[in-house]
């Protein structure tokens, strides 16, 4: 209680000098520097118990110095009762998926299509990916903004990553990706929302293993920003048929054996620190793999 009694005087002595920090847990320092102007507008009604607010860890400089100097003046206890969360109130908005389709094509076609995921809404983030187990050429529709794109030998396949921002006629439209020659494959669509709200909406790191191995590394050292959203998209050549496992934690969002030895995965992940999270793909069998490793940036 006089932890709690502290923090809060603090925060109503600094409340006339500027806000509270926008983020959901911060320091004692952090309200003693406080410079910006007065926020009270900006306020929500809603209360909180103090802890909402504060955590007050061991590391923090709510310590036995600030203790003494202020809990004596703590002033009016009445004004605890209409201290408010600004911090919690205008923290970030996690990145959400709000969905996902895909069609599998296990008998060769010329033609792969696919509709955006059900509760899609304008200025939603798309992105649409492509795998074939030939290296023909994949032509995608207008308006769409090309990520990365594989065709080649090693491994033997195509592959493709596209995005483009939902706008009303998407909601109903039929995208289709064509092949140049008929080959087996897939097509899937994933829509993010709450991402950032500008272009460049998401940082890319391409990936290529030419070299025949059982184990497909996307343990890039790429930087951004934490709560990001990872999706890793793989389209594997493997030599024979074979089990494959992913690294404990990332959810897998789809996969489709193309025959017996061709193999397309979709996995995501929020990032949980600043720097990508590892990510490998482990096979029983050894083989080549082309994809795409795509980090969408949060709002804030």
């Amino acid at each position: 209680m006089r932890n709690r009694i502290l923090v809060v005087f603090m925060v109503i002595a600094m409340w006339t000098a500027g806000q509270v920090p926008n983020t959901t847990t911060f320091s004692l320092q952090d309200v003693l520097n406080v410079v910006n102007p007065p926020m009270q507008a900006a306020v929500p009604t809603d209360r909180y118990d103090l802890q909402d607010c504060f955590a007050a860890a061991a590391s923090s400089y709510f310590n036995a110095t600030y203790k003494a100097q202020y809990y004596s003046a703590a002033g009016n206890l009445n004004n605890l009762l209409m201290f408010r969360d600004y911090g919690a109130h205008n923290a970030s908005t996690p990145i959400s998926i709000v969905g996902s389709t895909n069609t599998d094509y296990t008998t060769a076609t010329t033609s792969l299509q696919q509709i955006v995921p059900s509760g899609t809404n304008v200025g939603d983030l798309l992105i649409i990916y492509t795998g074939i187990d030939e290296n023909y050429l994949l032509t995608v529709p207008s308006g769409w903004l090309s990520i990365y794109g594989y065709s080649g030998g090693s491994p033997h396949n195509s592959f493709i990553l596209h995005s483009k921002i939902a706008t009303a006629s998407d909601l109903s439209a039929t995208f289709t990706v064509n092949s140049a020659t008929a080959a087996r494959g897939t097509i899937g669509i994933i829509a993010f929302r709450n991402m950032k709200s500008s272009s460049p909406y998401y940082n890319v790191s391409p990936y290529l293993s030419s070299t025949n191995s059982g184990t497909f590394n996307l343990n890039n050292s790429g930087s951004g920003t934490s709560n990001s959203m990872n999706i890793v998209v793989t389209n594997l050549e493997l030599n024979s048929t074979g089990t494959m496992s992913a690294t404990s934690g990332w959810d897998n969002l789809g996969g489709v054996n193309l025959g017996n030895r061709y193999y397309i995965n979709i996995y995501s992940k929020v990032q949980s620190s600043a720097l990508w999270d590892d990510f490998s793909i482990t096979s029983s069998v050894a083989g080549y793999g082309v994809g795409g490793r795509i980090q969408i940036l949060p709002a804030n």
